[in-house]
């Protein structure tokens, strides 16, 4: 190992950090070890000189990643200035697809977050939290207990990584809807039945439950790919009613729980294309309705996700029309670890690079990339650590350099 001598201003947990990281950087504090000043700063930078070492950091986060690029360069002289593109980037990690992540696996990603500067963490969970008051909620599905969350929850902290909870509120809920005891809230197989009493009471208790493990006032609660809303349940009991003002509805009711639980909450924005769109599809509507938009949240942030594009006139024609929303946009990417037993690296680069250079352009403050498990999650997360460090430097650097990556992933 390496030995260092740190002092200067480091955050209040930033030898818990160290702690958990030290054999990854391989380095350990020393007070003969080789000097390194930590300064409060607007953006990240880190100098090595042949007698000491100075990083500037402005999220806790990025004091690990200074160490990390100290290790990496050990023994050369460097200036490297490197303001982060985003207010807030991380990893949303898909703990639902038959795959919930064992807690050791997630801090090691935690670990690999921290050390690239990240500083946000999403925890994926359709059903796989406790919900107190519905005991088949999750049942036999390897969900996490508040315990474990809490933990995760403190050692993401002691890294300067903010864990946000992300569940669902409308669709992707057929592993829960499918028991008999909870079948009377669905709309559809996997859609709840909006505006229904009994539905709203287990949005509310999933709300609470969801958010009690952590510190954030932060959560997701997805709304994505709500395929036949309106068209199971609801349309039985209350005759055909035109989607967008089921959304609307529903949108109010949940955003109305959100305040009242005084939480900062995003959704993923695709049901307000796909429902304007002739098809049912994403990137084929010609336009949303301004008494649409009008009517949409300022107050829940529009998360555009998307994966598939190659071609970057399309992501800067989606953020134009997310743009036009009351609400922010936050945008997600992926890493393709979706496509069987091995990910796909050279498809998530060439959809990661003209995403997040349209999510710069047009200054988006909170930007991540997901790691989904679709089908089975037959390929392991940890597989789609090379996407994840191409993410982690793009938000750091203005290009793709592959040489620069490749030896940050080494």
């Amino acid at each position: 190992m390496n030995q260092i001598s740190v002092t200067g201003n480091t955050p209040l947990r930033f030898w818990e950090g160290f702690a958990c990281l030290k054999e990854e950087l391989g380095l350990e504090n020393q007070d003969q070890g080789f000097p390194v000043f930590f300064e409060q700063a607007p953006f990240f930078g880190l100098i090595i000189t042949k007698n000491s070492a100075t990083i500037r950091w402005n999220k806790p986060s990025q004091c690990y990643r200074g160490l990390s690029l100290l290790s990496q360069h050990w023994g050369t002289c460097q200036e490297i200035h490197q303001p982060m593109a985003f207010e807030t980037a991380g990893i949303m990690f898909d703990v639902s697809r038959n795959a919930v992540l064992k807690p050791e696996t997630i801090r090691f990603l935690l670990r690999k977050m921290a050390m690239l500067g990240l500083n946000l963490g999403m925890m994926y969970t359709e059903d796989t939290y406790e919900v107190e008051e519905y005991p088949y909620f999750g049942y036999l599905r390897g969900k996490y207990s508040k315990a474990q969350l809490r933990e995760l929850d403190d050692y993401a902290d002691a890294l300067g990584i903010e864990l946000v909870p992300c569940i669902q509120t409308l669709a992707h809920l057929n592993r829960a809807l499918h028991w008999p005891a909870m079948a009377h809230m669905k709309d559809t197989e996997e859609v709840l039945l909006v505006e229904d009493e009994a539905a709203l009471e287990f949005i509310r208790a999933m709300i609470r439950n969801a958010t009690e493990p952590y510190r954030t006032k932060r959560i997701h609660i997805g709304m994505d790919e709500a395929h036949f809303l309106g068209l199971g349940g609801y349309l039985r009991k209350h005759g055909y009613t035109d989607p967008f003002t089921i959304m609307e509805r529903h949108l109010k009711n949940v955003s109305g729980i959100i305040r009242e639980m005084g939480l900062d909450a995003m959704m993923w924005s695709d049901m307000y294309f796909r429902l304007a769109s002739p098809t049912g599809g994403y990137y084929d509507a010609p336009f949303i309705p301004e008494e649409v938009m009008a009517k949409a949240p300022a107050d829940i942030d529009l998360v555009y996700w998307d994966y598939y594009q190659m071609d970057e006139s399309v992501y800067e024609r989606m953020m134009e029309m997310h743009a036009k929303f009351p609400a922010k946009t936050a945008f997600a990417c992926g890493i393709w670890t979706w496509t069987g037993p091995a990910p796909h690296p050279q498809r998530a680069l060439d959809t990661i690079l003209p995403g997040l250079r349209q999510a710069k352009k047009y200054g988006v403050p909170l930007t991540f990339t997901t790691g989904w498990g679709d089908n089975g999650a037959e390929c392991p997360m940890v597989a789609g650590l090379y996407p994840i460090v191409v993410y982690g430097e793009m938000c750091y650097n203005n290009e793709y350099d592959a040489a620069a990556c490749a030896a940050r992933f080494r």
